[in-house]
């Protein structure tokens, strides 16, 4: 063999023998230092919680927390969002230059927003039922909201930007949307979807405000949005979902059909009125004892009540002051069923008061 491949051979090998023994010293020194940890731990315990509580309490906490957030994802998800974003606001840019040189028209604005509701909504069908998004929430139901706030906002803009609808065709589309959502919250198991539905049902005749020329189809609309209410109530029984409906709809009643003497005996909408407020005085006493009723048929159609945080405080309030009167416990629906119960009839009877003044 040549004598300079020999000798190379031989510092190669020389090379090898030396970093194997780096080797070995590096891990007897990390032994020692990990038996010496270990004796200091078991030797000072009573310090280890006071510096995680030093580390937990530093002020730059928040930016490691940050900072491993940000650096946790790849770059390819930034680029991916990052990109997204810059398609949303060049499509927003080109929407308002074609706005602004006339190229969309107020019908072609309104035909828009309808089919990109539609498409959400059709969206929204498909997605199974366990789908989630990035931040842990239902996919549907995120796609479910996406489509009545646009159907919302394009009914709301045909009507009052644009006058391509009049306020009562519009109060119509709200009033479909409404059934809509209480439809969603129905079958979604949802109270989200019905606070939006009795919400913007009651909210309608002010957010579409028209001069009150007839309160025959006030009155109407007031019963229907109402029933709505109560349905879904009965069927899920979503505490708060009763009691908007319950405010919601004496006040409307007080405040804009009684107020200042709107309603006389005689006048046009007195009847109507009159026969609204007796159904909803018998309506309100029933329906919570109703309730009780349906759930003890055993169906699965009728859902128990849901107890939250607020729901808990006020059974511990209602038990302790049974307890002063020698009652016993009280129920998720017990403030419902005294109040509603006893204040309905009142409520009804004073109102008609207001109204028919000439009778005893």
């Amino acid at each position: 063999m040549d004598p300079l491949k020999e000798r190379e051979i031989e510092e190669r090998l020389a090379r090898l023998e030396a970093s194997l023994a780096a080797i070995e010293r590096s891990l007897a020194r990390g032994g020692r230092w990990a038996e010496a940890g270990g004796e200091a731990r078991q030797s000072a315990p009573r310090y280890s919680n006071a510096g995680a509580r030093q580390h937990s309490s530093a002020p730059d906490d928040l930016t490691s927390i940050v900072s491993r957030w940000f650096t946790s994802q790849s770059p390819e998800w930034w680029l991916s969002r990052i990109g997204i974003g810059f398609v949303v606001i060049a499509v927003l840019f080109l929407y308002g230059y074609a706005i602004d040189r006339g190229w969309i028209t107020p019908p072609i604005r309104v035909l828009a927003g309808a089919m990109v509701g539609a498409g959400l909504f059709w969206a929204a069908i498909r997605v199974g039922t366990n789908a989630m998004t990035a931040s842990g929430h239902g996919l549907r139901q995120v796609l479910y909201g996406g489509a009545l706030a646009v159907w919302y906002l394009t009914a709301y803009a045909a009507s009052v930007w644009y006058g391509l609808i009049s306020i009562p065709s519009a109060r119509l589309l709200f009033f479909v949307l409404t059934l809509t959502s209480a439809w969603i919250s129905l079958q979604e198991r949802s109270e989200i979807f019905a606070f939006i539905a009795i919400a913007t049902g009651f909210a309608t005749p002010f957010i579409l405000f028209a001069p009150v020329t007839s309160l025959t189809p006030f009155a109407l609309y007031l019963g229907a949005v109402a029933f709505a209410g109560i349905f879904i109530y009965l069927v899920r029984g979503w505490q708060s979902t009763l009691w908007m409906t319950f405010v919601a709809f004496w006040l409307l009643v007080n405040g804009t059909a009684l107020s200042g003497g709107v309603i006389r005996a005689g006048a046009p909408g007195a009847i109507p009125v009159s026969f609204l407020l007796i159904l909803a005085g018998a309506a309100f006493t029933r329906v919570p004892s109703l309730r009780r009723q349906l759930l003890e048929t055993g169906s699965s159609r009728y859902t128990p009540t849901p107890v939250s945080d607020a729901s808990q405080r006020i059974m511990e309030g209602l038990d302790s002051l049974s307890r002063m009167l020698g009652g016993g416990r009280s129920s998720p629906d017990s403030l419902a069923l005294w109040v509603m119960t006893l204040l309905s009839p009142v409520l009804a009877i004073s109102s008609l008061a207001n109204i028919w003044v000439t009778i005893p």
